[in-house]
C-alpha cells in the first residue's frame, strides 16, 4: 500500500509540472487588442542584492557554510586564547560561501531604455509597452512572462527532489492562499509556518506590520519581505490527514474571509508598503479573481505592465459602469495605436459629465504623438494617481515636482528608477527606496555612480563629508573612495563615510554599498589600526571570509606584544562571536574577563549597560555567562536608551507562538515588538528573547544577523 501511495504522488507531480498543458483564463479584450498572456512564474530566484535583501533579502541573506566536511572542523592540540596567530592551535574560522555579485544590474541603472534591460521578449504585438523599467531586484520584473514551457522543463529536472518539496509545490498550485514568489528554501521560512494559528488573528496582525524605513535593519526588512512573500500552507483545523497530503481538504481549511483573507492581507501589505516590484512579480502568480483588480491595475501602471493593466480594465469595464476603468481603457486605446476609439471615449466621458481636466489634456496629448510636453501647470489641479502618473511617463516626463508629495509608496518606489529624472532628482528617491527596502545595494550602487563630478571635486570630496549630509554627497564620496589607488586614501574617506551613516543609525544598510571599497582594502600591518571598523563592515555586508582575515591578523599582531592590537582585538570579538555560528570562536570566562576590563575606560553605567547587552545577547545564543561576570552588575544602574516599549498583548503573543512552535506567527509577533523603530529603541529583554525565539523557530541565521545589527547600533 505504501509503494502504491508513493507511486501514485510522483506520478500526480510528474502530471502537473510536465504534462500540464499552459492554461490561461480568458480574458475580455478589445476586439483589435492581441491577446494577452499573463505571466506566472512560482520559482523565481533571488539574487545577493535581495538578500541583504532578499537579506534588505532577499534580500539580504547570505548563508554560512563551511567548506568540505559536514562534520564540525576540530582544532588541533589543545585550545588556546584567542590573542593566538592563526598558525597556533587554537580558534578555527571556517571560510564562508559568499554570494555571487550579478554586474549586469549596475548597466542596467545606468541604461535602463538600453536591449538588454533584463526583460523577457515581448510577442509581437502593435501594443506600445514602457521599455524603460529596470531589472530591480535581479529579476525580469517589467518582462512579459517566462516561457512556460521552460519553466516546465526547469521542474521536471527536480522530480528527485523529494516528495515533501513535490507535494508542497502541487498543494501551492491548487491553493491561491498558498502561493509565493519565495520558495521555502530561498526564504529560510516553513512551507507549514501557519498551522496552528488562527486565520483572522494572523489578518488582522499582518495589517498592523511596521514600516522600517527609519529602523536601518536589513535583517528586519527582510524577515518581513519573506514573510509576505513566502508560499506557506494556510492554517488547517485538526491534524493533517493522508488525504490532505494530495490536496487540501475543504472541511479542514479555515474558511477565508469575505473581504480580507490572508492572500489579500499580504498583497495590501505590499502595496502599503510601497513594495511595488514584489507586487508584481506575487500578481504574476495569481489569477484576476484572486487579486484586488483595482490595486493590480495600479501596479501594473506603475511598473510600466500597461498589457496586464489594459487585460483588466477590460474586464472591469464590461462589469461596472465606473468612469475610472473607462478612463484606463481610453488609455489602452492610445497604446494600442486606436487614437480614434481613444477620442471618442473623451466624448463619452464628458457627456456623462466627467470632469478631469488632468486626464483629458494628457490623453490629447498622447492622441497628438506630443513628446516630452511642458506639464508643470498640471500642478495647479493637485492631483496625482497612478493613470496619470502612467501618462505622463509615457509622454516622456514625470510629474511636477509640486505634486510629489502627493506619490503613493508604490509610486515613490517607481519613481526612484524614472528614466527622466536627472540623477540629482533621482538620486533622493532612491535613496528612500533603499532605505525603505525595495531597492537592493547593487541597483543603489549603480545610481550612486550616476552624478558626475570634476576631478577637483573628487580629490577634496573629504572636505566636505561631516558638512554636507546630502544623497549627493554621498555619491561623492562613494565615488572618490572607488578610485583612490591605496588603502591609506581608501580609508581617509571611508572614515567619514561610516561615521556619517552610524550617526543617522543607517551603518548596518550602507555597509553593503561599501562592499567593494572595503574588500579592495588587503589587510596588511599599516592599516591594522582599521581593522574595527573594516571588521564591523565586513560582517554588516556578509563577508565573514574578509573580515575572518583581518581578525586573524590583528590576533597575530596581539600575539607579538602589540597593545594596540590586543585592545583592537578584545573591540572586534564580540561581533564576531556573534555574528559567527562556529565551535571554534573562542567563548571562556578568561576572554569575557579580559573584554570586561577593556570597558573600564567607560563610564560605570555605560559599562554595565554594554555589559548587559552583550551578555543576554551571548545567552539568547546558547552561551553562558558566569555567575561572576552578573554578579559584577547586581545594583548598578545602567544607561538605558528610552526603549520603546510593546502592548502587553503583543509581548504575550511572542511568548505564546515560541512556545507552541508557530514559526510564522512568532516572525509576525516578533516584527511587531520591536515597531517602525526597529532595533534602535529595544530594551535587553526584547532582544534577548526575540533572538531566542528566533533560533528556537530554526532561523539562526536570522537571530545572529539581528543581534550584530542591535550590538553595533549600540556602538559596540
Amino acid at each position: 500500500m505504501d509503494r502504491q501511495l508513493l507511486l501514485y504522488r510522483a506520478f500526480l507531480f510528474f502530471c502537473v509540472s510536465v504534462m500540464a498543458p499552459v492554461v490561461t483564463p480568458q480574458i475580455l479584450q478589445a476586439e483589435s487588442s492581441p491577446a494577452i498572456l499573463p505571466s506566472s512564474t512560482v520559482e523565481a530566484n533571488v539574487t545577493a542584492s535581495d538578500r541583504h535583501s532578499d537579506r534588505r533579502g532577499d534580500y539580504r541573506d547570505g548563508h554560512m557554510a563551511a567548506s568540505g566536511s559536514s562534520e564540525p572542523a576540530r582544532a588541533v592540540g589543545l585550545p588556546q586564547s584567542i590573542l593566538f596567530p592563526s598558525s597556533q592551535p587554537g580558534p578555527y574560522l571556517p571560510p564562508q560561501v559568499l554570494p555571487e555579485q550579478n554586474p549586469v544590474l549596475e548597466q542596467q541603472v545606468r541604461h535602463p531604455g538600453g536591449a538588454d534591460n533584463g526583460q523577457a521578449p515581448v510577442a509581437e504585438s502593435t501594443f506600445v509597452e514602457d521599455q524603460t523599467q529596470p531589472n530591480v531586484m535581479g529579476q525580469d520584473l517589467a518582462g512579459q512572462g517566462t516561457a512556460m514551457n521552460e519553466a516546465q522543463a526547469g521542474r521536471a529536472s527536480d522530480i528527485s527532489a523529494g516528495l515533501d518539496d513535490i507535494m508542497g509545490e502541487a498543494l501551492a498550485e491548487l491553493d491561491p492562499q498558498s502561493l509565493g514568489v519565495l520558495s521555502n528554501a530561498e526564504s529560510g521560512l516553513s512551507y507549514e509556518m501557519w498551522q496552528g494559528s488562527d486565520s483572522e488573528q494572523i489578518v488582522k496582525l499582518l495589517t498592523k506590520l511596521p514600516y522600517f524605513r527609519e529602523g536601518g535593519s536589513p535583517r528586519l526588512q527582510s524577515l518581513q519581505r519573506r514573510l509576505l512573500l513566502t508560499a506557506a500552507r494556510p492554517p488547517v483545523q485538526g491534524p493533517l490527514s493522508e488525504q490532505d497530503l494530495l490536496g487540501p481538504s475543504l472541511d479542514k481549511v479555515k474558511p477565508a474571509l469575505a473581504q480580507q483573507n490572508m492572500l489579500k492581507a499580504r498583497l495590501e501589505q505590499l502595496q502599503r508598503q510601497g513594495a511595488l516590484y514584489d507586487h508584481l512579480r506575487f500578481l504574476d502568480l495569481l489569477s484576476p479573481e484572486d487579486v484586488h483588480i483595482t490595486s493590480a491595475v495600479e501596479a501594473y501602471l506603475l511598473g510600466g505592465r500597461y498589457k496586464e493593466a489594459c487585460t483588466f480594465a477590460h474586464i472591469m469595464l464590461e462589469q461596472e459602469s465606473d468612469p475610472y476603468w473607462m478612463k484606463v481603457v481610453a488609455f489602452c486605446r492610445v497604446m494600442e495605436g486606436h487614437n480614434a476609439g481613444a477620442a471618442l471615449a473623451i466624448d463619452v466621458l464628458r457627456e456623462q459629465g466627467v470632469e478631469d481636466d488632468v486626464f483629458f489634456d494628457l490623453l490629447q496629448m498622447l492622441i497628438r504623438g506630443e513628446t516630452s510636453p511642458d506639464l508643470a501647470y498640471l500642478a495647479s489641479y493637485n492631483q496625482l494617481d497612478a493613470l496619470s502618473y502612467a501618462m505622463m511617463r509615457v509622454l516622456g516626463q514625470a510629474p511636477p515636482k509640486e505634486l510629489w508629495p502627493l506619490m503613493s509608496p508604490q509610486m515613490h518606489t517607481a519613481m526612484a528608477t524614472h528614466p527622466v529624472l536627472s540623477a540629482e532628482e533621482r538620486l533622493p528617491l532612491a535613496f528612500e527606496a533603499y532605505k525603505a527596502g525595495h531597492i537592493g545595494p547593487d541597483i543603489m550602487r549603480g545610481l550612486l555612480m550616476v552624478p558626475q563630478f570634476t576631478p577637483i571635486q573628487l580629490e577634496t570630496a573629504g572636505a566636505t563629508a561631516e558638512i554636507d549630509m546630502g544623497v549627493r554627497n554621498e555619491a561623492l564620496l562613494y565615488q572618490a573612495a572607488l578610485q583612490r589607488a591605496d588603502d591609506l586614501s581608501r580609508l581617509q574617506l571611508l572614515r567619514p563615510m561610516s561615521a556619517r551613516a552610524q550617526q543617522a543609525g543607517h551603518l548596518a544598510l550602507m555597509a553593503p554599498l561599501y562592499k567593494e571599497i572595503v574588500q579592495a582594502i588587503a589587510p596588511a600591518t599599516d592599516v591594522a589600526g582599521q581593522a574595527g571598523l573594516i571588521v564591523r563592515l565586513l560582517l554588516l555586508s556578509e563577508a565573514a571570509d574578509e573580515a575572518v582575515s583581518w581578525y586573524n591578523l590583528v590576533r597575530q599582531n596581539a600575539y607579538s606584544g602589540d597593545i594596540r592590537a590586543t585592545k583592537g582585538l578584545l573591540d572586534i570579538w564580540p561581533l564576531l562571536l556573534v555574528a559567527l555560528d562556529h565551535p571554534e570562536v573562542a567563548w571562556s570566562t578568561e576572554i569575557l574577563e579580559l573584554w570586561w576590563n577593556s570597558l573600564l575606560v567607560l563610564s560605570p553605567q555605560e559599562r554595565a549597560a554594554r555589559a548587559t547587552l552583550f551578555y543576554v545577547i551571548c545567552e539568547a545564543l546558547g552561551k553562558e555567562v558566569p555567575e561572576a561576570a552578573w554578579q559584577k552588575l547586581a545594583g548598578t544602574a545602567s544607561v538605558t536608551n528610552n526603549g520603546q516599549s510593546s502592548s502587553y498583548a503583543t509581548w504575550r503573543g511572542l511568548m505564546q507562538a515560541a512556545q507552541r512552535g508557530r514559526q510564522g506567527e512568532l516572525v509576525l509577533y516578533s516584527l511587531l515588538t520591536l515597531g517602525e523603530k526597529g532595533v534602535a529603541s529595544a530594551t535587553p529583554a526584547v532582544i534577548s528573547t526575540i533572538v531566542r525565539a528566533l533560533r528556537e523557530a530554526g532561523l539562526e541565521e536570522d537571530a545572529r544577523a539581528l543581534a550584530l545589527e542591535v550590538l553595533v547600533s549600540r556602538g559596540f
